[in-house]
């Protein structure tokens, strides 16, 4: 009984100590956020650029329009990018032309209110996936009584030198996006340096299930590598732990890198990622 009594005092103690503070938190200065992740592969190619809002703001994101927005090569071939009045930048194919070709340097131009911005980064060579195989029920547990289906598939590193790669997979065209969902690698392995030359580890392979949303027969299951940059490697991996930073172990927030760079004005600075990939796929449905 005594027992009883000393937990509701202590109780009652810690809930009158309760106080609640309202935080006047600034909002910083505002800035360009640069989306810019342009593949080799056919058709249309967008940036996004837009103008940062304060943390607590809810409301749409804001594009910034009337920018001049355009990409060279170090082949020196120019890419010009067209206003949509709405933040995207479209730059439309002349036949067959595409963007990212292998062993090009590419370097974003961006004027924007009277100040400029730049970001250069290379196209590496990109991985096949050479086949898409499904399992019934958990990966490495026993079949599902059910019809639901686990996926992996298989690729090779190629060999020679580090090779970095972002793994996108989509369920019925429609991808994985959530940030537990990112999956970079480098060598066929989820950590640095990986090993060169070899079949992509298991994790990896298993890695395009969201097993809260798994596959059932019938589905399509699409699988794609992009190469990408040591950098865009580490971008995505802070960026990863960000979005993810929570729960009893969560650490104070901090900024992610950017590669974007202001080079003249006294405009905004900026934020945001350049990045260009090659880019191989492959699709498979669940039979």
């Amino acid at each position: 009984m005594k027992s009883l009594l000393y937990l509701s005092a202590a109780l009652l103690f810690f809930t009158a100590c309760e106080k609640v503070i309202t935080m006047d938190v600034a909002e910083g200065k505002q800035q360009l956020v640069v989306d810019g992740f342009l593949t080799n592969e056919a058709g249309a190619q967008k940036i996004k650029l837009s103008v940062s809002q304060p943390y607590f703001d809810n409301s749409s994101i804001t594009g910034a329009t009337g920018a001049t927005v355009k990409v060279i090569s170090s082949a020196n071939d120019t890419f010009l990018f067209s206003d949509n009045n709405n933040g995207e930048y479209t730059w439309t194919p002349v036949g067959n032309d595409t963007l990212c070709k292998i062993g090009l340097t590419y370097t974003l131009h961006v004027s924007y209110k009277g100040s400029s911005y730049e970001s250069s980064t290379d196209v590496h060579p990109v991985p096949a996936v050479d086949s898409i195989t499904f399992s019934k029920g958990g990966s490495f547990g026993p079949p599902s009584a059910n019809s639901t289906y686990s996926a992996q598939f298989f690729a090779k590193d190629s060999a020679g030198q580090d090779d970095y790669c972002w793994i996108k997979y989509y369920r019925n065209d429609t991808l994985f996006s959530t940030a537990s969902d990112i999956l970079v690698v480098v060598n066929g392995a989820l950590n640095a340096p990986g090993a060169d030359g070899f079949e992509f580890i298991v994790p990896v392979r298993y890695g395009i299930n969201n097993f809260s949303k798994p596959y059932h027969l019938g589905d399509s299951v699409k699988v794609e590598i992009l190469s990408i940059t040591e950098e865009t490697w580490q971008f995505f991996n802070e960026a990863q732990t960000q979005m993810t930073n929570g729960g009893l172990f969560a650490t104070p927030p901090a900024n992610v890198r950017t590669n974007i760079k202001k080079t003249s004005g006294d405009g905004i600075s900026a934020i945001g990622w350049f990045s260009t990939s090659a880019l191989l796929r492959r699709t498979e449905t669940v039979k």
